[in-house]
């Protein structure tokens, strides 16, 4: 039912101003939502690669006499779970010196196949170490910063845009501190993706890398007897900033169309 009224022509610029309005949030609405959709997709992939890019990257794999043999269990874990992921790697190994035992871009099933090296079953080498194909290369030391910077470098003559995990207990040789330091640096410089899985890494090795490393960057293998919960190979779990952003921007647009263009309400003088 309508009421006719003698003044409604006053209420003519209001109701325009809330039609421009009311189109206004709906377009900014509409940009959120595919803000929020682009978003999610990008964090999807991102997710879905060990490395934040399509390409892959390489896995650096610690495999130092300060490896035990709770480690060795977690690195078994690792590379099983970055074999089922269906994405690309490289793998390097490392000790004093590094090894590239497989090309960057290689199908992740290749890494199950060294599984059997750091199992339950493995054999054992000197020091109690696993008895790999590459172990006789190695001695006793440990330099992280060389299988970093080899596997940067087997990017690069791939002409591979992908990033770097590391795995590792973070234990360095006190030698290898400033050139891991310089190297750890270049890599932010560069804008050369880089995380590391720590395997049950001392506290102090731990915030050494947490320092130096974008937040985030740093997650822990599971324990022996967890599973794969603890392993992260994927993209960072956490929240999305820039998905909480397009949300929250996404509630003050409705609350701003609450709030400007509410319905007309009579109220007895």
């Amino acid at each position: 039912m309508r009421i006719p009224l003698a003044d409604a022509r006053p209420f003519s610029r209001r109701l325009l101003r809330a039609r421009v309005l009311r189109l206004g949030l709906a377009v900014a609405l509409a940009g959120l939502a595919l803000a929020a959709l682009v978003v999610t997709l990008r964090l999807d992939r991102e997710q879905g690669s060990a490395f934040g890019s399509d390409e892959g990257g390489v896995l650096v794999l610690d495999v130092s006499t300060s490896i035990g043999a709770d480690t060795h269990r977690q690195i078994a874990q690792v590379l099983r779970d970055a074999s089922r992921s269906g994405g690309r790697f490289g793998l390097v190994v490392y000790s004093d010196t590094a090894y590239e035992a497989l090309p960057p871009g290689t199908p992740s099933v290749e890494l199950g196949r060294f599984v059997r090296f750091f199992g339950d079953d493995a054999p054992a080498g000197r020091f109690g170490q696993p008895l790999t194909p590459w172990v006789r290369a190695f001695t006793s030391g440990t330099k992280i910063s060389t299988g970093l910077e080899l596997a940067r470098d087997v990017l690069r003559r791939d002409r591979i845009d992908g990033g770097v995990v590391l795995v590792s207990d973070l234990e360095d040789d006190q030698n290898d501190v400033g050139s891991l330091t310089e190297t750890l640096i270049s890599f932010r410089r560069q804008d050369v993706p880089l995380r590391v899985v720590g395997l049950s890494p001392a506290p102090r090795d731990r915030r050494y890398f947490e320092e130096l490393l974008p937040p985030g960057a740093v997650a822990l293998a599971a324990k022996p007897g967890q599973g794969s919960a603890g392993t992260t190979l994927s993209g960072d779990s956490g929240l999305s900033v820039p998905l909480i952003v397009v949300a929250l921007l996404a509630l003050l647009g409705l609350a701003a169309n609450e709030f400007l263009n509410g319905r007309l309400a009579w109220r007895p003088s």
